[in-house]
């Protein structure tokens, strides 16, 4: 073994190190060792479903007050998911002004827009800082097209004043999206697919992001689970790596693990519908990468045909996955349909 590979080895073992306690030893108890569905929950009935299948966290995808009061009642705590809303709202106006000029896609937010949005964002925290069951506050989602730094890292700010006027310390999140590794028609070898990770990656800093989730997909022109790398054996390292580059020593993540199917729609590529087997691998893969909680896609969504509200096979996958994480030393409860 040469030296390069000595320090590789070196590095690699104090990052496993450090990451896998990460959940043991964080300071956001509203949201390490909990587990629970990305989004979907928008009703009563969908909150004590949830809650009876042991899940204690999910992102907002409602605001009525029934329905949040219910996962108060039921100590589900959510993800505010609004502060990250009014940053998609003004790129949407871009967005659709660029459509309609037949211009390709792009984000570039004024000054007079960033001040626009932290007052908002201001009268918005000003209403929930005091609400014991949001957990953390959502950043950013995928890649807006654009390079907004400077406003996550302006509202990170706020939020970091609210907590010390509350004396909480509710975290920041940024998400970030990509494929799977997988393979092609063309080529039966498992190869990288890292184009759209690479350009999101540009917004993700520690000065913004105090914890980060990915959410790696397995798309694909078949839909056949063996085209794809679910326990992301080059993807996550190398993504690890990255997040080094990015400036994190030892990032904090709360992964998205997939657990859904959709088909094509219009396009060539489907959202793959993993095996139980699939789920729980991905899952591990993530836990052992220094995850502090474990969330999946999705409880149900307009655009997936099979989620885990209505797929035998996928609410498996997801006990499978929490017990995955269970292994890796992530504290969640046991949960899952047939858990409880």
């Amino acid at each position: 073994m040469s030296r390069h590979d000595n320090i590789l080895v070196i590095a690699a073992t104090l990052l496993f190190c450090c990451t896998t306690s990460i959940a043991q030893n964080n300071p956001w108890p509203d949201l390490a060792n909990r587990i629970g569905p990305y989004s979907g929950v928008l009703s009563i009935a969908d909150a004590k479903a949830a809650a009876a299948d042991g899940f204690n966290l999910t992102v907002q995808s409602t605001y009525d007050p029934t329905v949040l009061a219910a996962m108060r009642d039921l100590r589900i705590n959510h993800i505010d998911i609004q502060l990250w809303g009014l940053i998609y709202a003004q790129c949407k106006i871009q967005f659709d002004r660029e459509t309609a000029a037949g211009s390709s896609r792009h984000c570039d937010l004024s000054a007079e827009t960033g001040q626009s949005i932290l007052r908002d964002a201001a009268v918005h925290l000003d209403k929930v800082k005091n609400d014991p069951s949001v957990a953390a506050y959502w950043l950013l989602d995928d890649y807006p097209w654009g390079n907004v730094t400077p406003i996550l890292v302006a509202l990170h700010g706020l939020v970091g004043s609210v907590n010390q006027e509350t004396g909480t310390n509710k975290p920041t999140i940024c998400g970030i999206g990509g494929s799977l590794d997988h393979r092609t028609v063309s080529n039966r070898r498992i190869l990288p697919d890292r184009a759209y990770i690479e350009l999101s990656l540009q917004n993700v800093t520690p000065a913004a992001c105090d914890v980060v989730a990915p959410y790696f997909y397995g798309a694909a022109t078949e839909n056949d689970p063996t085209w794809i790398d679910w326990t992301m054996a080059n993807l996550m390292p190398w993504f690890m790596q990255r997040l080094s580059k990015q400036g994190f020593s030892h990032p904090a993540l709360l992964p998205v693990s997939q657990a859904f199917y959709a088909n094509k729609r219009g396009g060539s590529t489907y959202y793959v519908r993993p095996r139980p087997e699939d789920i729980a691998a991905q899952a591990k893969a993530y836990c052992g990468s220094g995850a502090i909680a474990l969330m999946f896609f999705t409880w149900r969504a307009a655009d997936a045909e099979r989620s885990y509200a209505n797929d035998a096979d996928i609410q498996e996958g997801v006990r499978e996955a929490a017990a995955a994480c269970r292994e890796e030393g992530l504290r969640i409860p046991a949960a899952g349909h047939g858990t409880h």
